[in-house]
């Protein structure tokens, strides 16, 4: 089982195939040598072109010849695997919200799996890690949340942080994110606001509607970079138009007492605060009881969630 590597090549005219498999660190370990005569076999001793065939259980995920010895030793990151990695992600994925659904239908624990969910639940795990060993960006977040739960798994936060950066490292908004979120509140990791704000900017930038909420916060409230209300009010402003209650409060607020460079707007205001309130937003409903188009309070309402940034 896991990922396979083959190597056929000629050996001092003798047809031979090297058996690999590849490593956490993308290294190739022979695991057996089979050829005529049996024995170690020197690289210089290789004849060329060399075919390379990865597969992973029992699937051929590519195939590549090789013509000179520069490119053998390449990593296996240049082999074309991407489309074949996803699809594994995307059959783990499938049968993991099975399992999700089932427990949550029956109002069950994931503690208390049947032995055949148990057992599903393996599979699943064993494909992701296979594809997160070759470097696949969506099957290490998907892994570093299981980690995270643990589910399937011992929980470990730090083995999250670690499956969450290598995963956010590539680009993976949805791991950014979760990243931003365990260094802001300091689990599995050292706590820092700067690394915080870091990824929260980075998921942001991706259209992660929490994210961008968050950055406005990290703005406001000067956590992890120099305070600044009009750089918030843009980021508020980006969710409101994903329709972010927590966004839309925010930056009712900011309108109504006109912070961040923004001209006093009470019907902008009382319009955002309306928006909010109408997805059951709690701070918005309150504030809706006081607000008045023809009176401005004397003191600003709280930012939402000043206290503590969103961490689900």
């Amino acid at each position: 089982a896991g990922v396979i590597v083959k190597y056929r090549f000629v050996y001092k005219g003798n047809p031979c195939l090297r058996i690999g498999v590849i490593t956490i660190r993308k290294e190739i370990k022979i695991l057996d040598v089979s050829c005529v005569p049996v024995e170690p076999v020197p690289i210089e001793h290789i004849d060329y072109p060399i075919e390379e065939v990865v597969m992973m259980n029992g699937r051929m995920l590519s195939t590549r010849t090789t013509s000179t010895r520069n490119s053998r030793q390449s990593s296996i990151d240049q082999l074309s695997v991407k489309s074949e990695l996803d699809g594994f992600n995307e059959e783990a994925s499938r049968r993991y919200s099975v399992i999700r659904k089932e427990v949550k239908d029956n109002h069950g624990s994931w503690k208390s799996l049947s032995q055949l969910q148990e057992i599903e639940l393996a599979e699943i795990l064993t494909l992701w890690r296979q594809a997160s060993d070759l470097g696949h960006g969506p099957s290490q977040f998907n892994l570093g949340i299981m980690y995270r739960e643990g589910r399937g798994v011992k929980k470990s936060a730090s083995k999250a942080v670690e499956l969450y950066e290598k995963a956010a490292l590539q680009n993976i908004p949805k791991a950014q994110f979760n990243l931003a979120r365990m260094y802001q509140q300091g689990i599995g990791c050292n706590q820092s606001d700067i690394n915080a704000f870091k990824w929260y900017r980075k998921a942001a930038s991706h259209d992660i509607v929490k994210a961008q909420f968050n950055l406005g916060l990290c703005y406001q409230l000067g956590t992890g970079v120099k305070q600044s209300d009009s750089s918030a009010g843009r980021w508020y402003q980006r969710a409101v138009e994903k329709g972010d209650a927590n966004s839309q409060y925010n930056l009712g607020a900011m309108y109504e007492y006109g912070l961040g460079g923004l001209l006093k707007n009470q019907k902008k205001a009382l319009s955002l605060y309306q928006l909010a309130a109408h997805q059951n937003y709690k701070p918005a409903i309150n504030h809706l009881k006081l607000f008045s188009i023809e009176q401005t309070p004397s003191s600003s309402p709280s930012s939402s969630s000043s206290s503590s940034l969103i961490s689900s």
